[in-house]
């Protein structure tokens, strides 16, 4: 019987991390999805860093964007319930592999594959 891809194949807890960043990078194969990947993880240490100057809520203001522009590359590409439950399950190696994703589509903009 062949498999069949579901919102529920998330990878198990035993897997490795190469395992588990090829799996996301099954997440991430719209150009719209990639590129809000960049801007989204871009904005974070922007957030970071506004929140720690003093100005939380220009900060966390900022932490919403980039969370929200993350969340809208994964509802057009149709899938931000597996990218949900990914990041519920392996939340460092979830951010390890979407920044790994953003700069992949930047080192392939610029021509650096």
């Amino acid at each position: 019987m062949a498999s069949v891809s579901c919102l529920c194949d998330a990878p198990a807890m035993g897997v490795t991390y190469e395992e588990f960043a090829a799996q996301h990078r099954t997440q991430h194969v719209t150009p719209v999805n990639r590129w809000c990947a960049v801007v989204g993880n871009s904005l974070v240490p922007v957030a970071a860093v506004t929140a720690l100057t003093g100005r939380l809520k220009a900060g966390a203001a900022l932490f919403a964007l980039a969370n929200a522009t993350v969340v809208a590359g994964h509802i057009a590409e149709g899938n931000l319930a597996r990218a949900t439950r990914d990041l519920r399950q392996h939340p460092i190696w979830g951010v390890r592999a979407d920044v790994a994703v953003a700069a992949a589509t930047v080192r392939s903009a610029l021509g650096r594959h």
